[in-house]
C-alpha cells in the first residue's frame, strides 16, 4: 500500500507525457530527481529484501512438504501459506516493474525537460541576440537618421546662406545702380539749373538793353504811342455805340415777335376749345339718335 501511494503521488506531481511551464522549469526538474532517486532506493530496498528470501522460503518448503508427506497430501495451512506467499510475491514484482516503468518514464521526462530548458535557453539566447541586434539596428537607424538630419540642417543653412549672399548681392547691386542714376540726375538737373541761369540772365540782360534803347529814343515816340492809344479809345467808343443800337433794335425785334406769338397762342386755344364743343354735340347728337332709333 505504501508504495502504490507513492506511486500515485508522483503521478500526481508529474504525469507522463507532459511537460511543465518554463517558469517552474527548476522546481519541477528538482522535484522530478527526487522521486526517481527515492523510487530507485525502494527498488533496490524490495529486490535485495525480497528475492532471496521468497526463493529459499519456496524451495525449503517444497522440501519439507515432500520430505513430511511422502503420499503428496499436504495440508490446508501450508497450501494457503504458500498461496499467500507466492501472491504477495506476484503483488510485489507487478509494483517492481510498475516503478521500474515509472522510474523510466520518470527518466525519459527528465531528459524532456533538459532538452526543453536547452531549447529555452537557446530560444532566450536567440531572443537576447536578435532583440540586442534590433537595439543596435534602431540605434544605428537613429544615428544614420540624425545624421540625415544633420545634412539636411547643413545644406538648409548653407542653401539660407547662399540666398541671404544673393540677397545682399541684388540689393547692393540694386542700391548701387539707384545712386549712379540719382547721381546722374542731380548732375542733370545741376546743368539744367545752370543752363536756366544762363538764360534768365540773358534775357534780363536783353530787356535791360531794350529799356535802355527805348529810354534813350526820347519822348517823341512816347508822344506818338499817345495819340495812337487815345484814336484807338475813339474807335472802340464808335464801335460801342454802334453795338448798342444795333442790340436796342433787336430787343425790339424780339418784343414784337412774342406779341405775335402770345396772340397766335390765344387764337389756337380758342379754336381747340371751339372743336371740344362741337365734338362733344355730335356725341350727344349721335346718342340721341341711337335712343330714337331704338
Amino acid at each position: 500500500m505504501h508504495l502504490q501511494e507513492l506511486s500515485k503521488a508522483l503521478l500526481q506531481h508529474s504525469p507522463a507525457g507532459t511537460v511543465p511551464s518554463d517558469s517552474s522549469t527548476f522546481t519541477s526538474q528538482l522535484i522530478l530527481t527526487n522521486c526517481i532517486e527515492s523510487t530507485r532506493i525502494i527498488i533496490q530496498s524490495l529486490l535485495h529484501n525480497r528475492a532471496p528470501t521468497s526463493r529459499r522460503s519456496s524451495f525449503g518448503a517444497g522440501r519439507l512438504s515432500i520430505g513430511s508427506n511422502i503420499s503428496g497430501d499436504l495440508s490446508e495451512a501450508g497450501v494457503g501459506r504458500s498461496i499467500d506467499a507466492r501472491r504477495a510475491r506476484k503483488v510485489a514484482h507487478e509494483q517492481a516493474v510498475l516503478l521500474e516503468n515509472r522510474v523510466s518514464r520518470l527518466q525519459k521526462l527528465e531528459e524532456l525537460y533538459k532538452k526543453r530548458i536547452e531549447q529555452t535557453t537557446k530560444q532566450t539566447n536567440l531572443i537576447k541576440q536578435n532583440k540586442d541586434r534590433h537595439q543596435r539596428d534602431l540605434i544605428e537607424k537613429y544615428k544614420q537618421k540624425l545624421k540625415e538630419r544633420e545634412k539636411v540642417k547643413s545644406l538648409a543653412r548653407q542653401n539660407a546662406r547662399k540666398a541671404e549672399d544673393r540677397k545682399r548681392s541684388v540689393r547692393d547691386a540694386r542700391l548701387k545702380c539707384l545712386m549712379e542714376k540719382r547721381q546722374k540726375v542731380q548732375e542733370e538737373k545741376r546743368k539744367r539749373d545752370e543752363r536756366k541761369q544762363q538764360q534768365r540772365e540773358e534775357e534780363m540782360n536783353l530787356v535791360r538793353q531794350k529799356r535802355e534803347r527805348i529810354h534813350s529814343m526820347g519822348t517823341s515816340r512816347q508822344k506818338l504811342r499817345v495819340k495812337r492809344k487815345q484814336s484807338f479809345s475813339t474807335q472802340l467808343q464808335q464801335k460801342y455805340l454802334e453795338n448798342t443800337e444795333h442790340v436796342a433794335f433787336e430787343a425790339q425785334l424780339r418784343q414784337k415777335l412774342n406779341e405775335r406769338s402770345d396772340l397766335m397762342c390765344d387764337k389756337e386755344l380758342e379754336m381747340i376749345e371751339r372743336l371740344k364743343s362741337l365734338e362733344a354735340e355730335q356725341q350727344k347728337a349721335v346718342k340721341e339718335l341711337k335712343h330714337v332709333l331704338s
